[in-house]
């Protein structure tokens, strides 16, 4: 198997679906630097597809989730009916008239929530503007979240909120090898709660996961069902028509980035490196030593995970203070492309280096597009084993890789570069410095 296809196979758990991985989610803080020592390397987090997904909630003291991979029921779609009435689970009216009172946040959103994308859905009515992420029930009276960028809102009607949750609740909660994705929560008996707890025999309570465009669309082999396909199992499963279940799960586009520029960016240092980061955005530091660090006791390697303002992972910087083994290429008839490229301060044994979008195309045609450092002396396109992961800069290690795409067409990948995420991640990696 080849390397782009182990990463798209890593990307998916279902694939090779494990048993059941139970967590505790971690104590959550809200500013927008964290630094912690870590003692092992957690896997990136990657939205994944697979029908439902186990999401369990502890009957007390914090969340607690595991992931049980199960097959999509072969469910009809559940369209509305003829008379207009919404389809069966989906009321029409509210139960009740709901008491909080909505409180106004910079995004134009209720009660300080954070949008998981541009073009959010979120209806006109007093169930939707009761919404709270902070105040969403999983079990008895345990609220689901204790800020809202924890889980971003994807689109909230007919009584029904999508909620995303995130990079960085990810990041935060030391979460190994579980699916991220969306999980909803349905107005019932005047409060959100999250939707259908089922209790499992080990005490934790499971719901169902569903999963975004950008998840469906990202994450593709040859022989996959058709993303349309598994959107449209998703919305029967959810008991909603193609319209609302668009509204509630977001648009169909490869990408949900930010679209507006930063009001200013602030500086940052981690270990041996320096750099700037959108003040509105997030980023934390891990700082592994010894074996941990994959090397000897004297060795250390520091994590920097780049969050978006909506607590999307946009970009990881590693710097290990060992000089890292490249890996073994094992695509050797792959190729790339590098688009957009910029100069940065960086420089390598290799000479100087440039940032850019690398896309990579295995044998099957699978393509993979990141942002990357690469030498400034390398061509635009080539034999993808002769970029190398890793820049050895002084006497460290130095690799950066953007959030990971699947783009469907040239024009996909070009409205990337022109987007304000990529912007965003070039800024950073041009700024970054190593002492």
């Amino acid at each position: 198997m080849d390397r782009i296809e182990e990463l798209m196979k890593a990307a998916d758990p279902a694939r090779e679906a494990p048993g059941p991985r139970p967590f505790r989610l971690a104590e959550m803080k809200g500013p927008s630097k964290a630094s912690t020592t870590r003692r092992r390397r957690r896997r990136e987090h990657l939205a994944v597809w697979g029908g439902a997904v186990g999401v369990a909630a502890a009957l007390a003291g914090g969340l607690v989730l595991a992931h049980q991979w199960q097959t999509t029921p072969d469910v009809p779609a559940q369209p509305a009916n003829p008379d207009g009435s919404s389809a069966p689970g989906v009321p029409t009216e509210p139960p009740a008239t709901p008491s909080p009172e909505p409180s106004a946040s910079p995004t134009g959103l209720p009660n300080g929530l954070v949008p998981a994308h541009d073009d959010v859905f979120f209806e006109d009515s007093a169930v939707c503007e009761a919404l709270d992420v902070t105040q969403v029930l999983t079990q008895g009276d345990h609220a689901l979240a204790t800020e809202p960028w924890e889980y971003p809102v994807v689109g909230c009607v007919d009584g029904i909120a999508a909620l995303n949750m995130s990079d960085r609740w990810f990041s935060a909660a030391d979460v190994d090898d579980v699916a991220a994705g969306i999980i909803l929560a349905r107005w019932e008996d005047d409060r959100w709660a999250v939707e259908d707890p089922r209790e499992l025999p080990d005490g934790t309570v499971a719901v169902p996961v569903y999963h975004s465009w950008p998840a469906l669309l990202g994450y593709r082999l040859p022989g996959d069902p058709p993303a349309a396909q598994r959107m449209a199992e998703q919305y029967a499963q959810i008991g909603v028509d193609a319209e609302t279940g668009q509204r509630l799960l977001g648009p169909e586009t490869v990408a949900w980035t930010v679209g507006t520029p930063a009001g200013s960016w602030a500086s940052g240092t981690a270990g041996p490196a320096e750099f700037s980061w959108r003040s509105d955005a997030a980023w934390a530091h891990d700082e592994l030593r010894g074996a941990a660090a994959g090397g000897g006791a004297d060795d250390v390697r520091h994590e920097v995970a780049y969050f978006d303002p909506r607590s999307k992972s946009v970009a990881r910087l590693t710097v290990t203070t060992r000089e890292g083994e490249q890996p073994e290429c094992a695509t050797m008839d792959a190729t790339y492309l590098v688009e957009g490229r910029e100069p940065t301060q960086l420089q390598s044994q290799l000479g100087p280096l440039d940032v850019g979008l690398v896309t990579a195309v295995d044998a099957l045609g699978v393509e993979l597009s990141t942002t990357r450092y690469v030498p400034s002396a390398a061509p635009d396109s080539g034999a993808w084993c002769d970029l190398p992961e890793e820049h050895i800069v002084g006497d460290v290690a130095v690799r950066l890789d953007g959030a990971r795409y699947q783009f469907r067409t040239a024009d996909e990948r070009a409205a990337y570069l022109a987007s304000q995420e990529f912007a965003d991640v070039v800024r950073l990696a041009t700024s970054i410095r190593i002492d």
